[in-house]
């Protein structure tokens, strides 16, 4: 038998390249998860995708409650919604 046949996935460029990934995507979660400020990532229309603890915290809310439903507007006063509306129509 040839050794291709013996080898297993495990020993493959392809899945070493799976595993890097894999870890790379764990170290970037770790990063976001315990940075030592509220963060998040919202969609283009400014729902929430991801929050970390802290920025939970703050805004005294489960990940239930916030992610795919809310948006940071939903947490600022009126004047503040619209500060960020000029500002952020200048980013997009």
């Amino acid at each position: 038998m040839s050794d291709k046949l013996l080898s297993s996935p495990e020993n493959t460029p392809s899945f070493e390249i799976l595993q890097k990934i894999s870890t790379i995507q764990s170290e970037i979660h770790q990063l976001f998860e315990h940075v030592s400020f509220g963060s998040h990532i919202a969609d283009v229309d400014d729902v929430y995708q991801q929050i970390n603890s802290l920025e939970l915290a703050w805004l005294g809310c489960t990940k239930a409650e916030i992610i795919g439903k809310k948006t940071l507007s939903d947490f600022l006063t009126p004047d503040s919604r619209q500060i960020l509306r000029q500002h952020f129509s200048r980013l997009v």
